[in-house]
């Protein structure tokens, strides 16, 4: 994905304000995806308010402005509809819409643009997958036609890979650099993800002030806001990401232990092959070789995949002691949120989560170290004196006013 300029931006914020006053406008096509050439054109895409007069007066404003040119610096080609055309086509399971609204490659944005993008989480469903296998099989079409060309070929896997991701992960909206240790989020995804109690979230809120990057006023406000995010909620989310983290070592020491030794066969589930095709007596015979099938596939791709630094921990501890570190600092994070109404990020443990790491325990005495400390967070969480839901109201605000500074301030 492209890294853009001030300069840059300012140029094709220039370009997008000569039409009708935009909403928003977003870089799309080859460098969102990553594709750019020096000869790329610039796609600019987005949403623009008609001008009063036109949508009360005798003639009906146009849905959708297409402004190209072409400069000295590049090809310009400028799309936007009509906030009405441009919420219809995102309730119509339209992923491009949905990817230029969501697109990272802000040009010009603002409250307005963050609303459209708060109602677009609506509109992440799973009939979004007629879009992209729609548009993937037209592609296919025209390949097989006699139209071979290596950037048709290149979009037609962008637009399957795309579907896949937001099918699985159910968002556009972050942006993940490449070495995938770096996520940004909108502020008001920040907000919503945080009042959900997500551990990731609000880990970076109490994160120790040594250990802060950067900070700007507006992010200091949301540090100094953070206790209205807490509730008894917090406890049960670090409970499920430790239970989630405790199964996924459990599966992994299973196949380690009793690997599956080939694909299931319809047979073994009570199936007769009649004509080639498998026919069960009943659902759920179905359902059980379609169970088997899928742990097979994900065996299989575990196995395909092994980290190499992981492989080694499994192999010197028979199970994967990373893994197994991360249940016991979760749930112990979500004691003390309970209890203390606060997340000791640089852990105070820190010596004996390593030693977890690095296979002071077996797998049996971890495992009761877990099942202890999960009693523990449920003891925690029916006795603390903190609310039963996040400070809604609070944050909401709080993402008003920082919008509200941000737009005074651009």
């Amino acid at each position: 994905m492209a890294d853009l300029t001030k300069e840059t931006q300012r140029w094709l914020r220039e370009f997008v304000e000569t039409g009708p006053r935009p909403l928003f406008a977003t870089l799309s096509g080859a460098h969102l995806y990553g594709f750019e050439s020096p000869d790329s054109d610039y796609d600019l895409r987005g949403a623009f308010v008609a001008p009063l007069a036109s949508l009360l007066g005798l003639r009906t404003p146009p849905e959708t402005v297409d402004l190209f040119e072409d400069q000295e610096r590049g090809e310009l080609d400028w799309v936007a509809h009509d906030v009405k055309k441009f919420v219809r086509l995102m309730t119509r399971r339209n992923g491009y819409v949905l990817e230029q609204l969501y697109s990272p490659l802000v040009i010009t944005g603002g409250p307005w643009m963050e609303e459209l993008r708060a109602l677009g989480q609506g509109c992440i469903i799973r009939q979004l997958h007629h879009h992209y296998a729609g548009f993937a099989v037209n592609q296919r079409r025209l390949l097989d036609s006699g139209d071979e060309t290596v950037k048709r070929l290149l979009y037609c896997y962008r637009v399957l890979l795309s579907g896949i991701h937001v099918l699985r992960a159910g968002e556009f909206e972050q942006h993940e650099s490449e070495g995938g240790d770096h996520v940004i989020y909108s502020l008001a995804k920040f907000i919503r993800l945080a009042l959900q109690g997500n551990p990731n979230l609000l880990e970076t809120l109490y994160t120790h002030p040594d250990d802060v990057i950067f900070v700007n006023a507006a992010g200091q406000q949301l540090i100094d806001s953070r206790e209205c995010f807490l509730s008894k909620q917090v406890g049960l989310r670090f409970l499920g990401y430790a239970q989630h983290q405790q199964q996924r070592m459990d599966r992994h020491r299973r196949w380690l232990i009793d690997p599956p030794t080939g694909a299931p066969q319809p047979e073994e589930f009570g199936a007769q092959l009649e004509g080639g095709r498998a026919k069960f007596a009943d659902a759920d015979q179905r359902k059980a070789f379609d169970a088997a099938v899928k742990h097979w596939s994900h065996f299989r791709t575990w196995r395909a995949n092994r980290n190499p630094s992981r492989a080694a921990l499994e192999d010197a501890y028979g199970y994967d002691s990373k893994h197994g570190m991360h249940p016991v600092r979760l749930l112990r994070m979500g004691i003390e949120v309970s209890n203390e109404h606060t997340l000791h990020v640089r852990r105070p443990d820190a010596v004996e989560l390593l030693a977890l790491r690095d296979g002071s325990l077996d797998y049996a005495a971890l495992q009761r170290m877990v099942e202890e400390h999960v009693n523990e967070l449920q003891r925690a969480v029916e006795s603390s004196t903190l609310p039963d839901e996040p400070d809604a109201a609070t944050a909401e605000a709080l993402l008003i006013q920082l919008h509200t500074q941000a737009l005074r301030d651009a």
